[in-house]
């Protein structure tokens, strides 16, 4: 298996529960770098997703910067 990771991930792992109101509560429990082959994924996580959660794995994208007031 071919898992040399690159120094930043592509993907977060979050988990995703549903909340009474409707809502969902997204926690971010990890990280993932592709495979050379480019067929999977390492994780690396750092939290345990909470029971009943869904996992969901997403682009790690830049988060624009907040507007100043």
């Amino acid at each position: 298996m071919t898992t040399a990771p690159s120094k930043r991930p592509t993907h977060k792992l979050y988990s995703v529960c549903k909340l009474k109101d409707g809502k969902s509560s997204w926690t971010e429990i990890g990280a993932a770098w592709p495979h050379k082959d480019g067929d999977g994924f390492s994780f690396k996580m750092t939290a345990m997703p909470a029971p009943g959660g869904e996992f969901i794995l997403r682009r790690d994208r830049p988060r624009p910067a907040p507007a100043q007031a």
